[in-house]
């Protein structure tokens, strides 16, 4: 079961100061609750093979849980315009949020934005019909998610065997509680987003050229992320404000009707963003925080690195960056993990072209991502297993020689097999590091050129007696088309971790869904 409610309250009030200043003030508040109840009854081995109902379950568990949360905020946007060239707004806001501790759980966070019209000072600019300068500067808050502050306790279960049913608690008339395994906070603050932009607008030709440029820096302090602990803790993770980071871009946009006549058009528009992540300072005493780890593998915020960034096994390089090679003739490894590769894109572009002729339409959108890294531990794992293509290939291929210098500094000219069973798991080169090998070996560039949208459609009137008859739409789209990348897996745009801050992983990823529809649109 699930129960929300909302309230707000809009005050606003506008004002002729005199000829050439107007003021336009809101105020108002919000009130967010909810609450959420989930009940569920699952039964274990059935007494009656076919018949599913509870009662015929040997076993019966109960599993219940409450999510509730409250925010309440008060709110005042106030425009001044000045002979509508100079527009100055000023905002702020407060929330006091139920996630937070009582002595932390308000949070202020105000702006200032201005922005001039230049058209008059740039008139000898040839074509151009209008320009805008902004620049801004504004702080944002966020609450952290339910039930953070606190370590609970559930019913307690142990899992069974062969011989053993799982068994869940309460059971035999006893009623047993284990402790969660993540370990709660109660001095967690809110995050805070600092957010400074500059950018500009440009027109040409009765606006059928724009161009719009953002330069913006964000620095976030005290992020709230659940980090890993270790298990001889007796828990696995915990909720923390995890320091300082910045991000700092470029966003542009670049658009343009190309032709405009009577039955023809053509129009397109291409985005592009470049960012970059670095995290500036960490909470004192803990150098680096790990957001997830597997086997060999972990994502982690280290001071002075992009935020995410991949830490794991490695080959052992001399100063001039060679491979150390071993008296066996395999690569070396590093004793400690080590920084192997960066999620974050270079930078990302869309371009979009929308051709008209009469009622046809045809729109295509390109989607273009430039570096980033991705762990294809799919790969990894199969290779581990000896089923994938690449230890398919050079399971009976020629020995090699691996490139590199041996522990005393001479090049070295040991030839190996890859995979020679006479000298055990350790002449299996994918077995030699252990479950899922060699991390190094599987980041991946995760650029991609990808077809995300073609559209056909039909636009027309339909022919009926009326003042104004109904318009239809008929449209064919299809998404996620086609795809092309360096990438030897599925698709780089999925990720194992789901929607949250650990991105680049692909274990037996899901590819991206990739779809056709019919859409059928009448207007009344």
């Amino acid at each position: 079961r699930f129960l929300q409610f909302n309230s707000g309250l809009l005050v606003n009030w506008k004002k002729q100061l005199n000829k050439k200043w107007k003021l336009s003030a809101t105020l108002g508040h919000d009130y967010y609750q909810s609450r959420m109840n989930v009940e569920e009854t699952e039964g274990d081995e059935l007494q009656q093979p076919g018949v599913f109902i509870l009662s015929n379950a040997f076993q019966l568990s109960l599993e219940e849980a409450v999510f509730q949360k409250k925010i309440a905020g008060v709110f005042a946007d106030i425009h001044l315009d000045y002979h509508n060239r100079l527009f100055l707004n000023f905002s702020g806001r407060n929330d006091w949020s139920s996630t937070l501790p009582q002595h932390n759980n308000s949070f202020f966070y105000p702006g200032i934005h201005i922005g001039l019209d230049m058209t008059p000072w740039l008139k000898r600019i040839p074509k151009l019909v209008y320009s805008k300068f902004r620049i801004s500067y504004s702080t944002t808050g966020n609450d952290a998610s339910t039930y953070l502050t606190d370590t609970y306790f559930s019913a307690a279960s142990i899992d069974g065997d062969d011989l053993l049913p799982d068994l869940n608690f309460p059971a035999f008339g006893i009623t047993a509680f284990e402790r969660s395994t993540t370990l709660g906070n109660d001095n967690l603050r809110p995050e805070r987003a600092h957010n400074f932009e500059i950018g500009s607008e440009l027109k040409w030709w009765d606006s059928r050229l724009n161009l719009n440029l953002t330069w913006y820096k964000a620095i976030v302090r005290g992020q709230i992320i659940n980090a890993e602990l270790s298990a001889a803790s007796g828990y696995l993770l915990s909720p923390i404000n995890a320091g300082t980071i910045e991000n700092q871009g470029w966003e542009i946009n670049l658009s343009g009707k190309w032709i405009h006549a009577k039955d023809w058009s053509w129009q397109s528009s291409i985005n592009f963003t470049q960012f970059r992540s670095l995290v500036t300072a960490l909470t004192p005493g803990i150098p680096s925080i790990m957001l997830g780890s597997y086997s060999s593998l972990s994502s982690m915020i280290i001071e002075g690195q992009p935020y995410g960034v991949f830490v794991g096994t490695s080959i052992k390089r001399n100063t001039e960056g060679e491979r150390v090679i071993d008296e066996a003739g395999f690569p070396l490894l590093n004793d400690q993990h080590t920084i192997i590769g960066d999620p974050n894109p270079d930078w990302l572009m869309s371009i979009q072209n929308i051709l008209r002729y009469k009622g046809f339409a045809l729109n295509m959108q390109w989607d273009i991502r430039k570096g980033g890294d991705i762990w294809n531990g799919t790969k990894g794992v199969l290779s581990y297993l000896g089923v994938s293509k690449e230890s398919g290939e050079q399971r009976e291929a020629d020995a090699v020689v691996f490139e590199g210098v041996t522990e005393s500094g001479e090049p070295n000219t040991k030839a190996v097999s890859l995979a020679d069973p006479s000298a055990g798991m350790s002449g299996i080169y994918w077995r030699r590091y252990g479950f899922l090998g060699l991390a190094e070996d599987h980041i991946e560039d995760a650029s991609w050129l990808r077809l995300r949208e073609l559209s056909f459609s039909y636009r027309f009137t339909l022919p009926w007696k009326q003042a104004q008859p109904p318009e239809c739409l008929v449209a064919l789209q299809g998404h996620n088309l086609l795809l092309f990348t360096p990438y030897s897996g599925i698709d780089p745009e999925t990720n194992l971790r789901g929607d949250s801050n650990i991105i680049g992983w692909d274990y037996f990823n899901m590819p991206g869904v990739k779809g056709c529809s019919l859409k059928l649109h009448i207007d009344f």
